[in-house]
């Protein structure tokens, strides 16, 4: 019976250890860089709202950087921040459809950042930091960014789900994993606006 369940740890472990490799070689046959062309956001804003959205993007990866580093209370400290960042956004200027799109945007990217903070619990944080990320991404799209941002993603975050990030850096540092899969994961897209 020892022997059976001996085995069964070895395959267990040669199994973990080639979907690390592959991930690994994923990363490192994806993320070359060329020249990247730059691309018009779908709706142009004021150049100084533009600049106080960059900031929630800026916090954005502040907090990305503590789950990459599986650091809980850093991770909850950051997205305090990105609260912060949220409600100094001035979107006076904006009017119409855009305030209203600005608005949900800004309510969903709340509530995801406040059940982060919220969290004790580094898995919790890292569900929640997806939807932050998904919405980050949408409104990123709309509104553009002055920091050019890669879309990575990883097919192996929540139990072979697959999950994507955005990061300012084009090498990957996987916020789901931390440093239990530090690499796994490849850029899908490069964001870089006008």
């Amino acid at each position: 019976m020892n022997r059976i369940k001996n085995k069964f740890i070895i395959w267990v472990c040669c199994i973990g250890s080639l979907a690390w490799v592959a991930c690994d070689q994923t990363n490192k046959e994806t993320t070359t860089e060329g020249t990247t062309a730059k691309i018009k956001p779908a709706i142009e804003v004021p150049d100084n709202f533009q600049s106080q959205l960059d900031n929630t993007v800026k916090s954005y990866l502040s907090l990305k950087d503590a789950l990459v580093a599986s650091d809980t209370t850093q991770a909850s400290a950051k997205a305090g921040d990105l609260l912060i960042t949220l409600t100094q956004v001035d979107s006076t200027a904006l009017s119409g459809e855009v305030a209203q799109k600005w608005s949900t945007y800004k309510n969903s990217l709340s509530r995801a950042a406040q059940t982060v903070q919220a969290s004790q619990k580094l898995d919790e944080q890292r569900l929640r930091f997806e939807d932050l990320s998904t919405t980050m991404y949408a409104m990123v799209n709309e509104f553009g960014s002055e920091t050019t941002l890669y879309k990575q993603y990883c097919p192996m975050a929540f139990d072979d789900k697959g999950a994507f990030w955005l990061s300012a850096q084009s090498d990957i540092k996987n916020p789901y994993f931390g440093d239990v899969m530090l690499t796994c994961g490849e850029v899908q897209e490069t964001l870089a606006f006008e």
